[in-house]
């Protein structure tokens, strides 16, 4: 069996400033972007039940396969609610999220989103 390397444990706050890609920088991400992208992920597993739509509220159970195959996470099957990053893992999470989701300063002087 491959040993995964795990990466180091962090707090994180629930909050549009989250731990950038150095530690302990806090980089403002674009909440309406992130909103946009939970809702495109809600919607790879939504199906009809008695004319409504519904979506599991968690990771796609492929997709979470699919991340352990690449080593980016520890095994996702299992009881516990959250995944393990690997170094990979997170560093390649963090450039994504700063990708995706950084809030871009605007020439009005808007403040980031909150």
């Amino acid at each position: 069996m491959t040993q995964i390397k795990r990466a180091p444990s962090h707090q994180f706050e629930a909050s549009a400033l989250l731990i950038g890609a150095q530690e302990g920088e806090k980089m403002p991400y674009d909440t309406a972007k992130i909103d946009e992208a939970v809702l495109a992920v809600l919607c790879l597993t939504a199906w009809e039940e008695h004319g409504l739509t519904r979506a599991w509220k968690g990771i796609d159970w492929g997709a979470s396969n699919r991340l352990h195959e690449r080593g980016l996470i520890d095994d996702p099957r299992n009881k516990n609610k959250s995944v393990i990053f690997t170094e990979e893992g997170l560093a390649l999470a963090r450039v994504s999220a700063e990708r995706l989701f950084f809030w871009v300063p605007q020439d009005n002087g808007a403040l980031p989103p909150s």
